[in-house]
């Protein structure tokens, strides 16, 4: 699959958007809150504009989903951008740099190119199908633990010692980050051993960190094991879980007992 155009427009896209996200960031902007109580900023939209209008100048047929601009059907490629200008804007808003620009480009439901720039470190996570994942150019690869005790996850500890959970989770060491995309980046990059979240994420949360994950060996579904189909009718995913296969597979073993609790 060729899309060497598509990567390396990508790339240079993902620096300027970074730099109109920095141009905002920690300053005084006006932060709304949308109906699902989530912030949104002039910098979200700002960034929002430049990627639409970069991404579909050089690629009219390819369809757009994004998280703040209007949702356009796929085109008669089957492609499709699936876009969050930044994720992580509580982090932006609180002057935090656990936020990112996310894109993914997907095709018949699957992601195929993924980028995430974490503009406050310049830290650019990338990957193609069957390419492999790099950061900052450098190959990334899961981690290769096999059980959960002691593993970095990134997850809300209050989140797993709920008492739903009929089996205690090991002692674990656990990280917080805001942007959903930037967990499953630090999964890819090997910084962290495994995500879990209860909560329900978007397609433009999920796609580009997918890929990532896919890419430097590990795998990413829901709680009963499920991976994920983007930029279709339903945008909205359950639950995740990501880590490297062996790892993913363990974990697996106790979401699902989760998910058949009817708490997913």
């Amino acid at each position: 699959m060729d899309l060497g155009a598509e990567q390396t427009l990508l790339h240079d896209i993902l620096r300027e958007a970074g730099d109109i996200a920095l141009k905002h960031f920690r300053q005084s902007i006006a932060v709304t809150t949308k109906d699902d109580n989530t912030p949104v900023t002039e910098a979200d939209f700002a960034v929002d504009r430049h990627l639409k209008k970069r991404l579909l100048e050089a690629f009219p047929d390819y369809g757009w989903v994004s998280e703040e601009s209007q949702t356009e059907p796929d085109r008669e490629t089957g492609r499709v951008w699936v876009v969050d200008p930044i994720d992580g804007t509580r982090a932006f808003v609180h002057d935090r740099d656990d936020w990112c620009v996310s894109v993914a480009l997907v095709e018949n439901g699957s992601p195929v190119l993924a980028g995430i720039y974490r503009a406050c470190t310049d830290d650019m996570y990338e990957a193609r199908i069957t390419a492999g994942a790099t950061l900052n150019n450098k190959p990334m690869k899961v981690t290769a633990r096999r059980k959960p005790d002691g593993c970095r996850v990134v997850a809300y500890e209050d989140a797993l010692r709920r008492p739903e959970w009929h089996e205690p989770w090991p002692e674990m060491s656990y990280q917080k980050l805001n942007s959903m995309a930037l967990r499953l980046a630090v999964v890819a990059s090997g910084d962290c051993d495994a995500v879990v979240t209860l909560s329900g994420k978007s397609d433009w949360d999920l796609a580009a960190g997918d890929l990532l994950v896919h890419e430097a060996g590990g795998k990413i579904t829901d709680f009963s094991g499920q991976p994920f189909d983007y930029g279709g009718a339903f945008l909205r995913k359950p639950n995740i879980v990501a880590a490297g296969s062996l790892l993913h597979s363990d974990l697996l073993d106790r979401t699902k007992k989760w998910s058949q609790s009817d708490h997913s």
